[in-house]
């Protein structure tokens, strides 16, 4: 279920204003950002993420992942790259600039990054599935895909 705006900050308004404790919880506050996302509201996303004193991947991963279905990839690799520098780095963060890449129609510079992760997870092995798929590369996906599968029988990620 898919609350209007209106619903999503009056919700917000009152536990804020109510005093409970975990109001400022990373927990609450990611999912805010992912209630006005849904919500169609960037601007307060970004609020929120701006409140955030102490961002954790999930924070990070939510914003690049806006990025890619904006078809910001600009905005998203400077995000990307601010993530870089902080060290937050991880499997759910390195995932997300492959995904906004494919989103964004610029499958090489997806590719590029893929091929430097040291650890392709199912995550981010499909996520170049669906960006070949999407750029028209049904070959290169089918390729891929078959990989995967073998990969898995293997017992590996």
């Amino acid at each position: 279920m898919v609350l209007s705006l209106s619903e999503s900050k009056r919700i917000h308004s009152h536990i804020t204003h109510t005093g409970f404790g975990f109001a400022t919880a990373i927990v609450f506050q990611n999912n805010l950002i992912n209630m006005y996302v849904k919500c169609g509201s960037l601007l307060d996303a970004q609020r929120v993420f701006n409140d955030i004193t102490q961002r954790d991947a999930i924070s990070w991963y939510i914003i690049v992942a806006v990025c890619g279905r904006l078809i910001a990839s600009e905005e998203g690799m400077d995000i990307y790259q601010s993530i870089m520098e902080r060290g937050i780095l991880s499997n759910v963060v390195t995932n997300a600039p492959v995904d906004m890449y494919a989103k964004c129609v610029r499958i090489h510079e997806a590719r590029e990054l893929f091929a430097k992760m040291p650890q392709k997870n199912v995550v981010l092995r499909t996520a170049m599935i669906v960006g070949y798929a999407q750029n028209g590369d049904l070959g290169e996906a089918l390729r891929l895909f078959k990989c995967r599968k073998e990969i898995r029988s293997h017992g590996m990620r």
